[in-house]
């Protein structure tokens, strides 16, 4: 336990690869994307390998680095080229990002995922820093968090600042009063050091990555498993304040 969270009381969470596995999502969806395309719009799956997709996107987003921040601009972009490039309508473009939007909010959690954010709501406010376009409403966690902030609403993404202090402010706190929680190193627990926020890096890995040498801002906490932030996060305020409510996750314990 640390008095460093003792006067803080906002938590802002990164979605994928902190709360759920993130990749195995985005293929799922890639692939399902990939498969409708391939039974009503052929010419393009003809010409195109979802190998060859993924180099369009990377092209894209070299050629329009900024706005390409925002995932779901990139991603309705890339299908609108391939729809003028193939002469089919516009509609092409909605309904295939509807498709995409549908399969990426099909997540799977960690198993302490829920029962942590759920202990924790009780304590903090809770909201969401992401760089993706996953939707919590959609996901369901809209009951955790007062709400969820992407580049598609700041215009900017993490690793810049800016994102943070957008979020903060429609929180209606301050940085020095946040704790923010993440899996990426440099956009997660770098991006806030000159915020004054507290970070914790979560290392989800079966073998746990060491710490990037070429990041010199390392996080104020590490931990492998969400339900390692229970005794981390809870007991510095039970000892401020006892009748904050006591809590113990039911099945998992910290570190296993």
């Amino acid at each position: 336990m640390s008095s460093l969270f003792t006067d803080r009381h906002l938590i802002s969470f990164d979605l994928d690869d902190t709360l759920w596995p993130g990749m195995p999502t985005i293929l799922r969806a890639e692939d399902t994307l990939y498969q409708w395309l391939q039974q009503y719009y052929p010419c393009i799956t003809q010409s195109y390998s979802i190998q060859d997709y993924y180099q369009l996107r990377k092209k894209i987003k070299q050629q329009h680095p900024i706005p390409a921040q925002d995932l779901t601009w990139l991603r309705k972009y890339s299908l609108s080229l391939l729809a003028k490039q193939f002469h089919y309508s516009h509609q092409l473009v909605e309904k295939g990002f509807e498709i995409f939007i549908k399969a990426r909010n099909q997540v799977t959690f960690y198993p302490d995922t829920i029962e942590v954010l759920e202990i924790l709501k009780k304590h903090y406010t809770l909201i969401a820093i992401t760089n993706g376009n996953a939707c919590i409403k959609t996901i369901g966690l809209d009951k955790y968090f007062d709400f969820s902030l992407s580049p598609t609403q700041a215009g900017v993404a993490k690793p810049n600042p800016d994102i943070y202090l957008q979020a903060y402010k429609k929180a209606k706190t301050l940085p020095k009063y946040c704790i923010h929680i993440g899996d990426d190193p440099y956009l997660d627990i770098d991006s806030v050091h000159t915020l004054q926020t507290a970070s914790i890096w979560v290392n989800h890995h079966t073998n746990p990555k060491a710490w990037p040498k070429e990041i010199p801002h390392r996080p104020h906490y590490i931990v492998q498993t969400l339900s390692e932030l229970i005794p981390l996060l809870i007991h510095p305020l039970q000892k401020k304040d006892p009748d904050r409510g006591r809590h113990t996750l039911s099945k998992y314990e910290p570190g296993k």
